[in-house]
């Protein structure tokens, strides 16, 4: 017997990157309106404010990425694998974040830094959760 490569079709690609940019408009909501409340309505430090208001899209993106976007691959796949390495892709994507927003807020207001350094974080975001964090591992099956 010979080993299947199951890979999703041309639509399941589709479908999945539209869900992505659904969950990730809902992201991006969270994490700009956190962080308005907080840097522009509180005023507080800039990079504290984007630290809080990015893990806060990071909780909800997980939730909804693990159940919805990804919810056809891997089902038996747990939460205790995925989560940590999820944690880990976001941390550096909140690196980049800070880097993006502590660069750009020296010549734009705070929530135009902010929109940019979103944007500079899409692309990072659905590479390492499609090809590491919600991954199908089909189970290979030996040779008789």
């Amino acid at each position: 017997m010979n080993v299947v490569n199951k890979r999703p079709s041309h639509i399941a690609i589709f479908r999945r990157s539209a869900r992505f940019a659904v969950v990730g408009a809902l992201n991006t909501t969270v994490d700009i309106g956190v962080f308005w409340l907080l840097a522009v309505f509180l005023d507080w430090p800039i990079l504290l404010a984007n630290t809080c208001s990015y893990s806060a899209g990071v909780v909800n993106s997980f939730v909804w990425n693990k159940y919805w976007t990804f919810g056809d691959v891997n089902r038996e796949d747990k939460i205790i694998r995925q989560f940590p390495m999820f944690a880990v892709f976001n941390v550096i994507g909140l690196c980049i974040s800070n880097i993006l927003v502590a660069v750009f807020v020296t010549f734009l207001p705070p929530i135009g830094a902010k929109m940019l350094a979103v944007a500079g974080t899409v692309a990072w975001n659905y590479w390492t959760s499609a090809r590491f964090v919600y991954r199908d591992n089909p189970k290979p099956t030996h040779k008789s």
